[in-house]
């Protein structure tokens, strides 16, 4: 439990986002008087973001900006976890609107029942085929997950007692699946409540290009985080419920893909791109060093 009055920290890592940081940024502001400093982190960008970012921090004495050149999210992450004076640590995404009294709401679990990692929901601020199918899935992994814990870390909407988080922080090598390693790493010591209540909207226009890039990243990266823990027990568990990690089998997808045809047409095209590009991913991560 935060002994002391809550101080937070929020930390956003931010890459090529002209387009959607002001809207970040201004959502978070409207609850300065909630926290403490707000840290972003220029990943390197080289569009219009960094001078978005330098123009904030110059007419908000509580936004600090700092670069870290090293690519990759949890780089980003790590460097604004290491600077943070909080004794929480909050965290979202360059990309996502927190909703009004969002701060107040993820710490209030850190800050009256004592735990150390509370992870909030999203919903879809974009609203195109490939963003609806996402929200879709995501939806329904919340409702089979419907629990006080789940099983899963998203920092696009998460407090993180800041003790817990300057302790594991993320693994710099993994450029995606870094919160899955992260996961993989805090579970055996930590629990992670889950308030599908409090949510972001999230303002990620994917497209057909970017959602196979995307899933693609994330099979050869899990792949990594999967051989980087494999002889953990709590990780050999993990990994026999998810199905998704138990079998690299193509032609069971494609069978998949038949009876999705079938039952749900909209949502058979989505799950059939993700799948492969995951499972391609997957294979590339498995055999390459």
């Amino acid at each position: 439990m935060v002994k002391n009055k809550p101080s937070v920290s929020i930390v956003v890592p931010v890459y090529n986002s002209e387009e959607t940081v002001e809207d970040c940024l201004n959502s978070i502001i409207l609850q300065e008087n909630d926290f403490l400093e707000l840290i972003v982190v220029d990943n390197n960008s080289n569009d219009g973001t960094r001078k978005i970012l330098k123009d904030y921090a110059g007419r908000y004495s509580k936004i600090k900006y700092i670069l870290e050149e090293n690519k990759g999210r949890g780089s980003a992450r790590n460097a604004g976890v290491k600077l943070a004076k909080g004794n929480i640590i909050v965290m979202t995404d360059a990309d996502c609107i927190v909703s009004k009294n969002w701060i107040r709401e993820i710490i209030k679990p850190i800050v009256e029942d004592g735990e150390k990692i509370v992870m909030g929901f999203q919903e879809d601020g974009v609203e195109n085929y490939w963003t609806k199918q996402a929200q879709k899935m995501d939806l329904k992994f919340a409702k089979e997950n419907a629990k006080e814990y789940i099983p899963h870390f998203d920092t696009k909407n998460v407090a993180v007692d800041a003790s817990v988080m300057k302790k594991h922080l993320f693994d710099p090598r993994l450029k995606a699946s870094e919160d899955l390693d992260f996961y993989l790493r805090v579970s055996p010591e930590q629990k992670i409540r889950f308030l599908k209540e409090v949510r972001v909207t999230h303002c990620h226009n994917l497209s057909f290009v970017e959602i196979v890039k995307v899933f693609f990243q994330r099979g050869f990266y899990s792949m990594k985080v999967i051989k980087k823990h494999i002889n953990d027990e709590e990780t050999k568990g993990f990994l026999k419920s998810n199905s998704i990690f138990s079998n690299l089998n193509l032609f069971k997808l494609f069978f998949r893909f038949l009876y999705r045809l079938f039952t749900s047409p909209l949502t058979c095209w989505y799950l059939f791109v993700i799948g492969v590009s995951w499972q391609i991913g997957a294979l590339f991560g498995r055999f390459k060093n």
